[in-house]
């Protein structure tokens, strides 16, 4: 028997999918979205001649989960009719040295000493440290020399003026950055079977690593946006109400229980299910509850996007990721690669750039 209301706070990919499985088990189902559109980070926009720019995110990969993939890609047997597949991404990345290969550091790009003191160091190292923390899994797995001159070097300029005792490794796993390329190829290939440098260092491209993984992007000119706009039209169908440019402006409990939300337009939506998939100090403050929590930090960037009146002269790479600290660039998206065609002899990139 189906429950009667369920309200989801934010339309991301999470609340998206939420949505699709709480459908099943409720009679009405809400997503509350601050933004003009469902979708969070992805995110198109034309600005003209039928030429799309992504914001955030581009491509998906299957889960392990069949029902999860349906909702994701829809009909397993048609993927190729609405997706483009890529069975390998050929990001490049630079630091100190341009590497068309791979996304991750190269530190045989560091002046000799220092490339000799952090293998050095690399090589002392028995036993992996799986301690949570950036300062500490650093210093245990990779050394002082690595982290003074590679790691603290780039998590400044991802994160900003951050203390580094407030980060998790997370913060550099989220980006596959707790891998670095250190050695040739083939000593990588040896090394790789052990698993005291499996943890650490990373293969030369991702030709080497035999993961069967596979990429997913729109099959369309609209670009990752196109996602967005089959999953608002299968949920509205799916009797799923999508208040977009709506903000929350109390919630209303009862003996520690949500029992109905107020929106900024004076709405009021009952709740026997309330599933919150945006950062739990904003929900603390509609309920004004306190907490001595962290409230989290943010960083601004800016998209720059681009058309050139030329191909591309790099057919395979579909992002350019930039871990320089001198420089502000932070990656570049190149949009043929990515839909595996070239459009009237043109080509055209986003540049991101954090601020």
């Amino acid at each position: 028997m189906l429950q009667n209301s369920c309200v989801i706070v934010g339309g991301g990919v999470v609340g998206i999918m939420a949505a699709h499985i709480l459908s099943k088990k409720y009679k009405k189902v809400h997503i509350i979205e601050k933004s003009k559109n469902i979708g969070g980070l992805l995110l198109s926009k034309n600005y003209g001649r039928d030429i799309f720019f992504d914001y955030g995110p581009h491509i998906f990969t299957l889960t392990k989960i069949d029902d999860l993939n349906k909702k994701l890609f829809g009909s397993i047997e048609n993927l190729e009719k609405k997706w483009l597949i890529h069975d390998q991404l050929f990001d490049g990345n630079f630091f100190l040295k341009w590497n068309y290969n791979s996304p991750l550091i190269d530190i045989r790009n560091l002046p000799q000493k220092l490339y000799n003191e952090s293998i050095n160091q690399l090589n002392k190292i028995k036993f992996l440290s799986q301690v949570n923390d950036y300062n500490s899994y650093i210093l245990d797995n990779f050394g002082h020399t690595l982290k003074k001159n590679i790691f603290d070097k780039v998590v400044k300029k991802i994160y900003g003026n951050v203390n580094y005792d407030d980060l998790s490794i997370k913060s550099l796993k989220i980006f596959g950055l707790h891998r670095i390329i250190a050695f040739t190829s083939d000593l990588t290939l040896s090394l790789k079977k052990k698993s005291i440098y499996d943890e650490r260092i990373a293969y030369h491209s991702f030709g080497q690593d035999r993961r069967n993984i596979k990429y997913f992007y729109p099959n369309g000119f609209e670009g990752i946006g196109q996602w967005v706009k089959d999953q608002t039209r299968i949920l509205k169908q799916n009797n799923v109400t999508i208040h977009t440019s709506q903000k929350i402006d109390k919630i209303v409990s009862e003996k520690d229980m949500i029992k109905s939300i107020i929106l900024k337009d004076g709405k009021s939506l009952d709740v026997d299910f309330c599933l919150w998939t945006i950062p739990p100090a904003l929900g603390l403050s509609a309920g004004n509850i306190k907490f001595s929590g962290k409230i989290p930090k943010t960083r601004s960037n800016l998209l720059f996007h681009l058309e050139f009146d030329k191909p591309l002269k790099n057919k395979r790479a579909t992002y350019l990721w930039n871990w320089d600290p001198d420089f502000k660039i932070f990656r570049v998206t190149l949009y043929p690669n990515m839909k595996k065609k070239i459009e009237n002899n043109s080509s055209y990139l986003t540049v991101e750039v954090l601020c």
